[in-house]
């Protein structure tokens, strides 16, 4: 497995958004092997990605695959940059444009590779940020029941996938977070297995395991904590997010998130029951109204 760091990620997060994990021992290379051209571009990709230039590492990216569109490995590592841009972008616009381009790389480059785990685990994530930026209950749903197909697959291929898990970690939060009657009302309407099989033990099993799998992504911390927070396991959330604030920042979003934490540390736990704002102290994002 190679290295990650995302969510993610997607999402969240967010896995291996930089290049090698020294502390899961992942290896750099994909599936097949690479032309000197090729491997000479994911080292550049990778090198401005590890300098905190996702954008760079996206263009970088972009302008070999204008030549070289079978490239599997630069196909999973524009997906990656720019997920990451989305994460990091500010109106909710620039956001989607990122996603849905994070999305379309991960297409390709799943058609190219289809059960390779990085790959998958990638388009998963950016489904995920799709889905939760999503104005239709309807397409967050479907987009939701994609995001469960896709982790499965992955976890399939290997249980201890870090950025496996950390999804489908995610994707468990957040169905426990709607309503009772809208996680009901789901169940019947839209037959998701997400709906159906979602619950807090799977959501800190499977965030745990992605720690276990690579302790260096923040994210990871940022979501195991929001989980315990939403859950009113408050010890055990400051725990998490303290732990992810003692990590160095190693990737480009890695201070975002270490924000968001300081903020879910300053709220007092009675705040939680309050629907304005999200457990990480984030306002509810906006979105633009639908036209009719």
């Amino acid at each position: 497995m190679r290295p990650l760091s995302p969510l993610l990620l997607a999402a969240l997060l967010t896995t291996r958004l930089l290049g090698p994990s020294p502390a899961a021992g992942i290896q750099q290379t994909g599936s097949g092997s690479q032309s000197g051209v090729a491997a000479v571009a994911s080292a550049a990709v990778d090198s401005l990605f590890r300098a905190m230039d996702a954008l760079g590492s996206y263009n970088r990216a972009e302008a070999h695959l204008r030549g070289a569109s079978r490239d599997f490995e630069a196909q999973w590592r524009a997906s990656r940059a720019a997920l990451v841009l989305g994460v990091m972008s500010t109106g909710w616009g620039a956001r989607d444009r990122w996603f849905r381009k994070a999305v379309a790389h991960g297409e390709e480059a799943r058609r190219l590779n289809p059960r390779d785990p990085e790959a998958v685990a990638w388009l998963a994530a950016a489904v995920g940020r799709r889905a939760m930026e999503s104005r239709s209950p309807r397409e967050n749903a479907r987009m939701g029941r994609r995001v469960w197909d896709l982790t499965e697959t992955v976890l399939a291929e290997d249980p201890t996938h870090p950025l496996g898990n950390g999804v489908r970690g995610k994707l468990h939060q957040e169905v426990m977070k709607l309503a009772p009657w809208q996680r009901a009302l789901g169940r019947v309407l839209l037959r998701s297995d997400a709906l159906k099989r979602a619950n807090w033990a799977a959501s800190e099993a499977h965030l745990r395991r992605a720690i276990q799998g690579d302790p260096t992504v923040i994210l990871f911390y940022l979501d195991l904590g929001e989980t315990y927070w939403l859950q009113q396991k408050y010890q055990l959330a400051r725990e998490t997010f303290e732990a992810g604030l003692r990590l160095p920042s190693l990737y480009p979003p890695d201070e975002l998130f270490k924000g968001q934490i300081r903020r879910a540390l300053q709220r007092r736990p009675a705040a939680t029951s309050g629907r304005s704002t999200s457990p990480t102290g984030e306002p509810e994002r906006t979105r633009p109204a639908r036209r009719h």
